[in-house]
């Protein structure tokens, strides 16, 4: 069937644009130019939304020529990808350095996505649902029972995760195969006969009246190639967000947590509504997408133990030991509502997606020191060095903590709300001073096993020193 000039124009234009968007991002990741962090992030996360846009309108096209379970199921599992790209890619990362924070990424990652579904999505969903029929309430059908039944179970067992401490290939092998279970039962469903459907909006609602050839070209064309923007800047977009974060003195686990779902997920979350108003299939679409995540927690485990050294697949208790096989996760602090006890699937869902510092590793890390000249110690760590400098006069010395760049330049500090260095005996608190840590006394210089200890927002960074050279007596108070 032969597209009017209308119609063309309703597809090309939107497709069109986001080909211009993936562009720029393509470019720099083939160049391997990164100009900025703040603008790497802002040009990677377009053209996550805007791939992530492709694949959701050629899962919508497919809608009316599969199934109401496979079609919702594509829905929730093709355009995420870009939130399981980035999520792997910080689960590959901390297995292969486990000492770089990257878990804690992955964990901000996973739990944004889940606060972003339970606190926008699903409240936009209902309300898009009573606007167009006006009910109170939603009734329930028999084949919303594998939705309620799955999230359910797979909500209880992730309190099994925060109990027993760690994630393992132990709960790979459950909520993937929960998710596995989900997907084949949604694929016995037929597709439901909605009398009052009205034709969804958007290249979607267009790609489906093409004929069944060029309709089936343009729907996997537009697949591959979302999917390859996706694989190819998933990476530099996680890193930038870290660099980015640190340039604007931003917390990186909250930074993480709120931008990268938004850029992974929003058109889902778009696609879901939509489905949710033209079907009324609010149940399914919303328990999918949550159903979904489980997935996404399943398999970081996975993509940790296939990185991480041989000698740290044998420690499986990560909670005593921060290099062991399983990912490591930290309980939550008390009166979060992670704590609470739920019965519902409502209660259970909302505490699991506040849990996101349970999963944030407070893991303890090691931060090698070189004593590069008297009263000056350097450490090595994420592409950028930490600097203790002695300062002051020799009557009233001090201690000051700097973060350099690449070229030696200082940089805004990490937002941390408190940084401490320890020892047995001792400890030295800093204060904020510009740009630059500064303690009020220096009782002692960094020394061999003493604990440096960054404070953010809700979670906290442990750094065991281990100096590689002694200090020159110079150095010393």
């Amino acid at each position: 069937m032969a597209l009017s000039s209308s119609q063309a124009r309703k597809l090309w234009i939107p497709v069109g644009l986001a080909a211009a968007v993936m562009v720029p991002a393509l470019a720099l990741r083939i160049a391997g130019w990164r100009p900025n962090p703040v603008l790497d992030m802002g040009v990677f996360g377009a053209a996550i939304l805007a791939a992530g846009l492709l694949l959701s309108w050629g899962a919508e096209a497919a809608e009316k020529y599969l199934s109401q379970g496979p079609i919702l199921a594509a829905v929730a599992l093709v355009p995420v990808l870009p939130e399981y790209a980035v999520d792997i890619y910080y689960a590959f990362q901390a297995g292969r350095s486990p000492s770089e924070g990257y878990v804690a990424f992955a964990a901000a990652n996973m739990t944004g996505a889940n606060r972003l579904l339970i606190g926008l999505a699903w409240p936009a969903m209902v309300l898009l649902h009573w606007r167009k029929n006006r009910q109170r309430g939603i009734e329930l059908a028999p084949v919303n029972a594998i939705e309620i039944v799955v999230l359910a179970l797979s909500s209880a067992y992730a309190f099994v995760i925060i109990l027993k401490n760690t994630i393992s290939a132990w709960d790979s092998i459950v909520l993937v195969g929960l998710f596995g279970l989900y997907l084949w039962r949604v694929s016995k469903l037929p597709k439901a006969q909605d009398e009052e459907e009205n034709e969804e909006p958007g290249p979607g609602a267009v790609i489906a009246k093409m004929s069944n050839t060029t309709r089936w070209t343009v729907m996997i064309g537009m697949t591959v190639i979302a999917a390859g923007v996706i694989l190819a800047v998933a990476e530099p977009f996680a890193e930038s967000m870290i660099d980015g974060g640190r340039a604007l003195g931003i917390d990186q686990f909250l930074l993480i947590q709120w931008l990268a779902p938004i850029a992974s997920e929003a058109p889902a979350v778009v696609i879901a509504a939509l489905t949710a108003v033209a079907l009324g299939y609010l149940i399914l679409a919303a328990g999918l997408f949550a159903v979904n995540w489980r997935a996404i927690a399943g398999l970081v485990s996975t993509a940790f133990s296939l990185t991480a050294k041989p000698e740290t697949v044998s420690q499986p208790h990560l909670a005593r030991r921060p290099q062991a096989w399983s990912a490591p996760v930290t309980k939550p602090r008390p009166n979060k509502p992670s704590r609470r006890a739920a019965i519902t699937v409502g209660l259970l869902t909302f505490a699991l997606a506040h849990s996101g510092s349970a999963l944030a590793a407070r893991a303890e890390r090691a931060l090698v020191l070189e004593a590069t000249a008297p009263g000056v110690w350097r450490a090595e760590a994420r592409r950028m060095t930490v600097e203790f400098r002695r300062t002051g006069a020799e009557t009233d010395p001090r201690l000051t903590i700097r973060f350099l760049d690449a070229n030696g330049e200082v940089v805004s500090p990490p937002t941390a709300r408190r940084v401490t260095l320890s020892a047995p005996d001792q400890a030295i608190v800093f204060t904020l001073n510009g740009r630059e840590w500064t303690s009020t006394s220096m009782q002692f210089a960094p020394r061999e096993g003493a604990m440096l200890s960054i404070v953010e927002a809700d979670h906290q960074h442990d750094f065991r020193l281990n100096v590689h050279a002694p200090a020159s007596p110079e150095a010393r108070p």
